[in-house]
């Protein structure tokens, strides 16, 4: 056999493999690569949202860990947002809040507007689909509290971080601050009006 006839019969043969591989890659692996990569998608999805729902349940934990030595969630409930107006309570809170922040109050005032209805609101009527959350929502009142309090503006903004993260829901509706004194002194005259509210059974 000649030389030439032997190089063109391997290079044939180099030639039926390498389109033996190519035909056996497309065919049998890439497929199979394919598949292994969407599961691998898969399973890192599937992953992600386990551990979502992991974090979702430690944070419902840590709350319930938070109020278990607050008494029952009723309880809790009943703090944060009473049944009355409780006035008494509501001032001894806010004043308590303005002495342990170092600001002296100067005036107090308490109003009582009339009772919001929350079913007045953009919530279904009862008999209507959604009309089930009309029925549970419950009329919500407001209890003004104006004071004018003296002090630092850093003891005016812990009392306000206060307000914030009380038990019982409030929000500070105005707040008017005038400069008492030296223009350099940090001394302030704070005019605010709290709001704290109650639901009305």
């Amino acid at each position: 056999m000649k030389q030439s006839t032997k190089r063109l019969i391997s290079f044939a043969v180099a030639l039926v493999f390498i389109f033996g591989a190519l035909f056996i890659f497309s065919s049998l692996i890439r497929p199979v690569y394919s598949e292994a990569l969407e599961r691998k998608s898969r399973l890192f999805s599937q992953e992600e949202l386990l551990k979502n729902q992991k974090a979702a349940v430690d944070q419902v934990k840590a709350l319930i860990n938070t109020y278990k030595g607050e008494g029952s969630f009723a309880e809790v409930a009943a703090i944060a947002l009473p049944n009355t107006k409780q006035e008494a309570e509501a001032i001894h809170q806010v004043t308590e809040l303005a002495r342990v922040n170092s600001l002296t109050i100067q005036t107090l005032a308490v109003t009582a507007p009339s009772v919001q209805n929350i079913s007045d609101r953009n919530i279904p009527k009862a008999g209507t689909k959604g009309g089930d959350i009309a029925t549970l929502a419950k009329p919500v009142g407001n209890l003004n509290i104006q004071l004018r309090l003296a002090g630092t503006y850093a003891s005016f903004r812990a009392f306000l971080q206060n307000i914030e993260t009380n038990i019982r829901i409030m929000d500070m509706r105005n707040v008017g601050v005038s400069p008492v004194g030296k223009p350099n002194q940090d001394f302030y005259l704070f005019d605010v009006a709290v709001v704290a509210y109650y639901q009305n059974l």
